[in-house]
């Protein structure tokens, strides 16, 4: 009963042998369960998050639709090579973007100041 046994199956008939392989395997048995999992609860230990992610958007959209496919008044505007900064909208607030996957053009339409803000108010 109290034999100890390795992989190529060698029987070593000594009980001191035995009992301080089972002793110790008893105790790191006892640890583990006993001490790590029962009483420090370290299976419940968290620690400080650090990380980054880091995305970048890459490449480009080429829009070449023909007049019967757009039928819109002004179809040149839509037939251009869009790359990532026409794409992407990354004013979302902290690390927040926004990947443009429909986009209705206004013709004629250019970025400015409307006509009815005074600039020079006294």
């Amino acid at each position: 009963m109290l034999v100890y046994t390795t992989q190529r199956i060698v029987k070593i008939p000594s009980r001191l042998l035995a009992i301080t392989y089972y002793i110790i395997v008893f105790a790191v048995i006892l640890y583990i369960g006993g001490y790590a999992l029962g009483y420090s609860k370290a299976y419940q230990r968290r620690t400080q998050l650090d990380s980054v992610v880091v995305t970048k958007v890459k490449g480009v959209i080429r829009t070449d639709y023909s007049d019967k496919e757009l039928a819109i008044p002004n179809p040149e505007f839509y037939r251009r090579v869009w790359d990532a900064t026409d794409a992407v909208i990354h004013e979302l607030g902290s690390g927040g973007f926004f990947i443009l996957t429909n986009v209705i053009i206004t013709s004629n339409q250019t970025r400015g100041l409307c006509p009815e803000v005074n600039l020079h108010q006294t």
